[in-house]
């Protein structure tokens, strides 16, 4: 049951960034500001970066728990996605690179320190300001990426908030 509720909460979570990136469900403009633009080098997580290979992802993370074939509204091909305990990564089918994550443990995190169990200070004082998101009791830090040239790119990323602590963190393409 225990593990249910973890699942859905997950969900809900991963629904509430996809509607918040595709532009669903909007902010009112007075509680938005300007985030900062981070680099996406910097959400490699524990070594493994957005838009890496599987072989990769093997040799920085091992094994995963389970694989499984997944399709996603409003697209036509399959994705795979890799879970592992507190972590989920979507590939694509076809080209095998990394296409998001959803990380729900202490033990992943980004080259900066931050991840679940991080504060907002520490958050903010690693990356920046961010954008700041309330949707009933939920709030959530987004910020817009970079790509090594410094122009930002359609990615985001997106940390759930639970009081002032990190209980989730996602990277997803725009």
């Amino acid at each position: 049951m225990k593990q249910r509720l973890r699942d859905a909460q997950i969900t809900l979570g991963f629904v509430m960034v996809c509607l918040i990136v595709s532009g669903l469900l909007v902010v009112p403009k007075s509680s938005r500001t300007e985030p900062k633009l981070i680099p996406i080098s910097e959400c490699a997580l524990n070594g493994f970066p957005l838009g890496g290979t599987v072989e990769e992802m093997r040799e920085a993370l091992g094994e995963p728990e389970s694989i499984s074939d997944v399709m996603t509204p409003g697209n036509e091909y399959p994705h795979l996605e890799f879970q592992y305990d507190g972590l989920r990564i979507v590939f694509s089918l076809h080209g095998r690179t990394a296409l998001s994550y959803v990380v729900t443990s202490d033990e992943y995190r980004l080259r900066s320190g931050v991840g679940v169990g991080s504060t907002r200070q520490e958050i903010e004082s690693a990356l920046g300001s961010a954008l700041n998101i309330k949707s009933g009791d939920v709030r959530y830090m987004s910020y817009h990426l970079a790509g090594p040239d410094g122009r930002p790119i359609p990615v985001q990323l997106t940390i759930r908030l639970d009081g002032d602590n990190a209980v989730e963190f996602s990277l997803i393409s725009r």
